[in-house]
């Protein structure tokens, strides 16, 4: 959430619209990079399978989605009547198209980090 509202500001200070662009590039490469450290970081807790992991980080996308989907609305369209029906479809739409793609990824990638890192063949519980 951090990341989107601060690369949003810099984006818009920038003084060419190619600025702008490379401040939202750097907002996604930031992002992509915790999403897999949030993955790394989960997946090696002791006693968590790969689906808790992934729930894990699956509900964190979700969270932060649902706060940056009540912002926005309120950000840009306060006080307009249908402003409130964007921020109910958007809080309720977003969490669910960015968890659902978030848990899939996070599931894929511990499935992969097992097999790579030979983590499944230590300990059969890991890999529910």
């Amino acid at each position: 959430m951090v990341i989107g509202m601060v690369t949003t500001i810099l984006s818009r200070s920038s003084t060419s619209p190619a600025g702008g662009v490379r401040w939202r590039l750097a907002a996604w490469a930031v992002s992509f990079a915790i999403f897999g450290a949030h993955i790394l970081i989960s997946r090696h807790q002791p006693g968590r399978s790969v689906r808790q992991a992934a729930g894990q980080v699956a509900i964190a996308v979700a969270a932060a989605t649902c706060v940056l989907a009540l912002a926005g609305p309120v950000r840009s369209h306060w006080g307009q009547p249908h402003a409130t029906r964007i921020a109910l479809l958007s809080v309720v739409l977003w969490p669910v198209l960015t968890g659902i793609p978030s848990y899939v990824v996070a599931l894929v990638a511990g499935l992969v980090l097992d097999r790579v890192t030979g983590a499944a063949d230590e300990s059969p519980a890991r890999t529910t």
